[in-house]
C-alpha cells in the first residue's frame, strides 16, 4: 500500500483543489452549456462552497491528500464538540478505487473511536457509488432530505 499523508491546503494548491472539486462533481458533465460557461459555473460553485465551509466550520481543516507524496485529492474535515465531520472528500480519478479513500476514512474512524464521538459525512442522494462505499465502511443513514443522505458511523 502506498504512503497516504495529509498536509494543509496552501494558496498555490487552488488550481489543484479546483480540479479535484470538478472531478468529484460529475453532475456538471451533463450541463448543456458551452465549455467556457461550464468552466465559469464550476469555478463559481467551488468558490461558493469554499466560502460556505469556511463560514460554517471556522476551525476546520482543509487538507491535500498525498499518495507517495503526490497530490491525489483533498479532504475538508472538522473536529467538533459533538462529532468528527467529514465536510468534503474528493479524489482525482487516478486515485479512485485504489483503497486510498478507505484507508483515510478508517483513520478518521479510529480517531472518532479514540475521541468517543460519531463520525459523520454526507452523500448526494444520486451518488450511489459513494453511498455503497460509506455503507461498506459501516456508515448508516442518520437522516435525509431531497438532495442529501446524512451518514453516521459509531464505534461498537
Amino acid at each position: 500500500m502506498p504512503e497516504i499523508t495529509l498536509r494543509p491546503v496552501r494558496p498555490e494548491d487552488d488550481l489543484f483543489v479546483l480540479d479535484v472539486f470538478t472531478a468529484s462533481h460529475g453532475e456538471y458533465d451533463f450541463l448543456p452549456l458551452p465549455p467556457d460557461q461550464k468552466k465559469q459555473l464550476i469555478e463559481l460553485q467551488y468558490r461558493l462552497q469554499t466560502a460556505d465551509y469556511k463560514m460554517r466550520f471556522p476551525d476546520s481543516r482543509h487538507e491535500v491528500i498525498l499518495v507517495d507524496e503526490e497530490a491525489a485529492g483533498r479532504v475538508w474535515w472538522a473536529l467538533l464538540e459533538e462529532e468528527i465531520r467529514i465536510i468534503d472528500m474528493g479524489l482525482l480519478a487516478t486515485a479512485r478505487n485504489s483503497g486510498v479513500g478507505t484507508v483515510l476514512m478508517k483513520r478518521f474512524q479510529q480517531e472518532a473511536r479514540k475521541c468517543d464521538k460519531p463520525l459523520r459525512s454526507s452523500v448526494l442522494r444520486f451518488n450511489q457509488g459513494s453511498l455503497r462505499w460509506h455503507e461498506r465502511l459501516n456508515f448508516r443513514v442518520e437522516r435525509e432530505d431531497e438532495l442529501m443522505l446524512y451518514m453516521e458511523w459509531r464505534a461498537d
